[in-house]
């Protein structure tokens, strides 16, 4: 999977939320870098890798192509084509048949890799060397060990829950130790993404419109994301009203907190909301 980056700022705050709609996917590559976060390509292409992509016009076998997928951005290469122009595509380090990609959901195709100062490309990548094969296996490793230590906490949460004694003084946990992010829709063309801004003292419990004031941004403009750590909890749609929440969260607060967060920092809060 990869990042949008924006032009010139390898550590931009951009979280791409969709690309709309299919006829402007051209401009995409007059717009972004993406960085590469994970090693599904490895080992032609490394994680941390920024890849820059040209229009797919004449797209082969072979090709390593930047695809939309379930709201996320993929990079996988090429591995069959469908009479209809669509594609089957899969990541070098998967096996089997592949996947198959519509056609409209490609953005581009890859032709340039950034490897930290080195820009070279992509038929012409260097050698693998022993460092990156050690650095992939150390952080397969590392995500493996995140991932279950995570899942051992959100199924303790989810069991405390059920306890009634126990999920008032859980909830008042939770809302101490949520931060609250805004974000902001970016003024670029057909693309639906956002710049997050944390909130200052942004505990659900300690927020006010001096922590920050989007002036000037109409609700539609913005959306409030609740996370623990890095670890996403829930968002508010101020236009919708539609508060969305994983379901570890549900029930402990943040129906109410965020857009009453949301209220303590815009003068035109919208008061409809629903849950998702």
């Amino acid at each position: 999977m990869i990042q949008t980056l924006a032009p010139g700022h390898v550590n931009a705050l951009f979280s791409l939320v969709d690309v709309v709609p299919g006829e402007d996917h051209s401009v995409i590559h007059q717009l972004f870098s993406f960085k590469v976060i994970s090693w599904s390509m490895f080992p032609a292409i490394l994680k941390g890798d920024v890849i820059e992509i040209e229009p797919a016009d004449k797209i082969q076998i072979g090709d390593v192509v930047v695809f939309r997928q379930m709201g996320a951005l993929v990079c996988h290469r090429v591995i069959g084509l469908k009479a209809a122009g669509d594609l089957y595509t899969s990541g070098d380090q998967a096996e089997g048949p592949g996947t198959p990609t519509p056609r409209r959901d490609v953005l581009g195709k890859v032709t340039t890799i950034t490897r930290g100062s080195k820009r070279v490309p992509l038929d012409s990548l260097p050698e693998l060397s022993a460092a990156s094969f050690i650095r992939m296996k150390g952080d397969r490793l590392l995500m493996e060990i995140h991932q279950r230590l995570l899942s051992l906490v959100l199924r303790g949460v989810e069991f405390l829950k059920q306890i009634p004694w126990v999920r008032g003084p859980l909830a008042f946990a939770l809302s101490k130790l949520v931060r609250v992010s805004v974000g902001v829709r970016a003024p670029i063309r057909s693309i639906q993404a956002y710049r997050f801004v944390p909130l200052r003292r942004s505990t659900l419990r300690n927020c006010s419109a001096a922590a920050w004031s989007p002036a000037g941004r109409t609700t539609d403009e913005l959306i409030l994301v609740a996370h623990l750590g890095r670890y996403p909890l829930g968002t508010f749609d101020p236009a919708s009203g539609e508060v969305r929440l994983r379901r570890v969260a549900a029930g402990l607060g943040l129906e109410e907190s965020l857009p009453a967060v949301f209220t303590g920092i815009h003068p035109f809060a919208c008061s409809n909301r629903r849950m998702v």
